[in-house]
């Protein structure tokens, strides 16, 4: 089981996180995988350990958040024959 922490970059330092397709990680910071390359970052100083900001002060819109799981298929739609002819055809 991978462990997480909490992390920040330095003051004005910019870190790419190779496990989100190396996007810029946010000034806030964000939760990432305890792997060799975030405790290099660690140990160098270019990252430091620290506790997650309140759910009140992340908001809605934080985009490094856990990803919501998908909605269910609706039964209801196979249901309701399919037009034979593709999108083009129209």
């Amino acid at each position: 089981m991978t462990e997480y922490v909490y992390v920040r970059p330095r003051p004005g330092g910019r870190v790419r996180m190779p496990d989100r397709e190396f996007r810029p990680m946010d000034s806030a910071g964000a939760t990432v995988p305890r792997i060799d390359y975030y405790e290099r970052l660690i140990i160098t100083g270019d990252l430091a350990i620290c506790d997650p900001p309140a759910a009140a002060e992340q908001g809605a819109g934080d985009a490094l958040a856990a990803p919501e799981p998908p909605p269910a298929a609706e039964e209801s739609s196979s249901d309701q024959p399919r037009d034979p002819r593709s999108s083009k055809e129209k």
